[in-house]
């Protein structure tokens, strides 16, 4: 018998609790991510589990990059 479970949904830290933000979750082969104000209905963006890394480095700045700018 397989038990289908819930995903934990996480939020950054540093998220505030009355405000919204993107919300986290490892699902089976993938990374799921969505947006607090419309959880848990609204729609879930999903990622094979080794694109996070990519999608994280292209959001995150390059200090490097911006100082020598």
């Amino acid at each position: 018998m397989t038990i289908a479970l819930s995903p934990r949904w996480r939020k950054a830290t540093a998220s505030q609790p009355t405000e919204a933000c993107v919300e986290i979750a490892h699902l089976p082969g993938a990374v799921g991510i969505r947006d607090s104000k419309t959880s848990p209905t609204g729609p879930i963006l999903r990622l094979p589990a080794p694109a996070l890394p990519a999608l994280l480095e292209h959001l995150t700045p390059d200090d490097r990059r911006l100082a020598s700018a």
